[in-house]
């Protein structure tokens, strides 16, 4: 498998910097990226160890606590043009060697310019800032608001509040994710969902998001008026959504879940958190270019509390600004989560203050947009982070 490789910081913004990073490479100095290679062969480690020593590039072997392992993780410390003579050298000698060293020019590249994309279809998303996705439950079972919305006027009564509270873009679910939730048929979700669309899209100042990993509904949804598919599949339950996203043209969010909604909290395990769920992202959008589906119309989501822990959790929202190296627009959803729940030992109801908390980690880590509950609140910790960059 390919796997591409992550940028974990730059020295050039030092506050982003992890301790088990600094402490790998002490040398580092302003400029460097330090970017980690995940499970590469032997000959790979070998050539890089060689070829930085003799660039004079910090270099460092990930701690192997299984020996039997025929593959490793390894970091690099390096300017851009030290990137760029590692490329040139790998290509006279390995081809290997030569694709990760590619790889991790175009990852440093991503991970610089942030979330400035050209993005036509997704013109809610702004440059250096953090949209937001307002969320309406149109069920009787969500973990947070389930049953509030249920009513038909009322959740097109809670669209509107939506955008006018100031989301960038609202996002309407008729089917519980929420752990252990039970799936229900495709009738059911289309009934829920396809009166307050239709009814909403034109009458709102705001693009509309359908919240389904089903073909079927994501079609009519957006024939009623969505603009955009967030599927938490990531395009792997339904072969045919792949199909629609490319035939539409329309943006497509691609979330990591471990599992499905049934079985995801279950016992969730990574051996690496970090670097599976960026390399399954990276494997679902080869996938979805492949088949058409526009590189400017994919949003990355590593998937806050779908098949994780806690720690988990923590883990991601700690190295997110690593997910811009994939060069798509980041999304993260912490809104209310358990993770906030356990730390704080409040229910969903009284979970505003953490959530507002992960919000502001989330932008100030690069987060292109955040998918929020409280969407007023956000609106305005947002304003104020915005205004303390630009000061």
């Amino acid at each position: 498998m390919k796997y591409f490789p992550r940028v974990l910081s730059s020295i050039a913004d030092e506050s982003l910097f992890c301790l088990k990073t600094r402490s790998s490479f002490p040398q580092l100095k302003y400029g460097h990226s330090v970017v980690k290679f995940y499970k590469q062969p032997p000959d790979v480690c070998l050539w890089f160890k060689d070829v930085c020593t003799q660039a004079d590039v910090p270099f460092s072997l990930e701690e192997i606590n299984e020996p039997e392992k025929l593959e490793s993780s390894f970091y690099i410390a390096a300017y851009a043009k030290q990137v760029k003579y590692l490329v040139s050298e790998s290509a006279r000698v390995s081809e290997a060697a030569f694709m990760q060293s590619k790889m991790a020019e175009t990852a440093i590249k991503n991970y610089s310019r942030g979330c400035c994309f050209e993005r036509g279809t997704l013109a809610f998303i702004r440059p250096h800032e953090t949209s937001i996705v307002g969320i309406l439950n149109i069920t009787p079972d969500s973990f947070s608001d389930g049953g509030e919305y249920f009513d038909e006027k009322k959740a097109i009564g809670r669209a509107a509040s939506i955008a006018g509270e100031g989301a960038d873009i609202l996002d309407v679910g008729g089917q519980s994710s929420r752990p252990d939730a039970e799936p229900i048929s495709p009738d059911e979700e289309l009934r829920r969902v396809i009166p307050v669309i239709s009814k909403t899209a034109g009458k709102i100042n705001i693009p509309i998001s359908i919240d389904t990993y089903r073909s079927r509904v994501a079609r009519e949804a957006l024939e009623a008026g969505a603009s955009m598919i967030n599927d938490i599949s990531a395009l792997t339950i339904d072969e045919k959504m792949v199909e629609l996203a490319a035939e539409k043209s329309c943006p497509v969010v691609l979330m990591h879940m471990q599992g499905n909604p049934l079985t995801m909290q279950k016992n969730p395990s990574y051996e690496s958190v970090c670097d599976e769920i960026y390399q399954y992202l990276y494997q679902r959008c080869e996938y979805a270019k492949s088949n058409g589906v526009g590189e400017g119309n994919i949003i990355i989501d590593p998937g806050i509390g779908f098949g994780k822990t806690t720690a988990h959790n923590l883990e991601i929202l700690k190295e997110l600004d690593s997910f811009r190296s994939l060069g798509y627009p980041v999304l993260v959803g912490p809104s209310r989560k358990s993770f906030i729940g356990n730390i704080l030992n409040l229910p969903v109801g009284e979970r505003l203050e953490g959530t507002l908390s992960a919000v502001v980690f989330c932008a100030l880590r690069g987060a292109s947009i955040v998918r929020m509950h409280d969407v007023k609140e956000a609106k305005r910790a947002l304003l104020i982070v915005k205004e303390i960059m630009r000061a």
